[in-house]
């Protein structure tokens, strides 16, 4: 036995850090695997992992299917510290399209309308059906953009329900 290991246990034997039950128990781990050769250290290492508690937890893919992920529990708070990052940042990412996509179907609107109030001032026909079916356009290139979205994951199918629900709306307003 490393006489180094053996001196550092007794020290925190003495200093009360660690038991005198648990220290038995280390050392005769450390006497254990100073007796196996190199291969057999490998294979007990690989031992003592799969006896350690694991946390399963099944996750959702974006396409609808599910897997499932065990996850030793030591470390299982440190991945739910990932995933909370993973999904911030792909709430953040599902937010700027929403608002990227509504900005551009407003700018559209906006610019139809300005058409429409110059042409009515003007006294000049109504060329509502060509803007029309620019907005027209505008509005399912938006529907594709949210069902774009829930393909991809980043916004769930009632969200995008009711982010279609809002262009219905507006195109109902006649705006």
């Amino acid at each position: 036995m490393n006489e180094a290991e053996k001196e550092r246990i007794l020290t925190l034997v003495a200093e009360g850090t660690l038991r005198p039950a648990e220290a038995t128990r280390l050392l005769a781990a450390i006497a254990a695997l100073e007796e196996k050769p190199a291969e057999t250290k490998a294979e007990a290492a690989q031992e003592d992992e799969q006896k350690q508690p694991t946390v399963e937890f099944k996750l959702q893919r974006p396409d609808g299917t599910h897997t499932v992920v065990q996850v030793p529990a030591s470390l299982f708070p440190m991945l739910i510290q990932v995933l909370k990052v993973a999904a911030k940042e792909s709430l953040r990412s599902a937010g700027q399209d929403i608002v990227a996509g509504t900005k551009v179907i407003v700018r559209r609107k906006v610019k139809d309308i300005k058409k429409r109030a110059r042409s009515i001032i003007d006294g000049r026909p109504d060329t509502s059906a060509a803007a029309s079916e620019e907005t027209t356009e505008a509005e399912h290139e938006a529907r594709r953009r949210i069902l774009q979205m829930v393909q991809n994951g980043r916004i769930t199918a009632d969200e995008a329900s009711r982010l279609i629900r809002e262009i219905d709306a507006i195109e109902a307003r006649g705006g």
